[in-house]
């Protein structure tokens, strides 16, 4: 078993969680008073598969460990050793960068909330990462001191 180093977890605001989900019971209140049967029943399963995503992605770990860093969500996750990371700095995240993952700005975003700070990593020499923390400055501080060591 390895020792964990550093750990965090963000979870998306719970306003947002609510919007979204008060937004789709209104769309799916309008498609029912407006539509037929078969349009309400997939306006249902979309209703349904939003709520899915929006759970799958609405919590997101760091966790670094003596030989490497994982980040992500629930079903999507990245593991990279720490010997082949290369620590940039910390940037800010726009609030346009959204949330989940995706690639913004030429990087790979990692982001369980609208905006903040992320460290920006290379991975493996060519991989751009930005991933969000609730306190950047002791990630940075912990993959330093991990990626010098190794």
């Amino acid at each position: 078993m390895e020792t964990t180093i550093y750990q965090e977890s963000q979870t998306m605001p719970t306003w947002f969680a609510l919007l979204i989900c008060l937004l789709g019971v209104a769309g799916i209140l309008c498609v029912f008073l407006t539509c037929s049967a078969e349009e309400f029943g997939f306006a249902l399963l979309a209703l349904f598969l939003c709520f899915i995503v929006l759970a799958l992605f609405s919590r997101m770990k760091v966790v670094i460990t003596t030989s490497e860093l994982r980040f992500g969500f629930a079903i999507w996750r990245k593991r990279v050793a720490l010997r082949d990371i290369r620590v940039l700095g910390i940037e800010p995240i726009p609030v346009l960068a959204g949330f989940g993952v995706h690639y913004y700005g030429g990087k790979w975003v990692y982001n369980a909330r609208f905006k903040g700070q992320g460290v920006h990593l290379v991975c493996q020499g060519k991989k751009h990462y930005l991933i969000r923390s609730n306190n950047p400055e002791a990630l940075l501080s912990m993959l330093k001191t991990a990626t010098t060591t190794r």
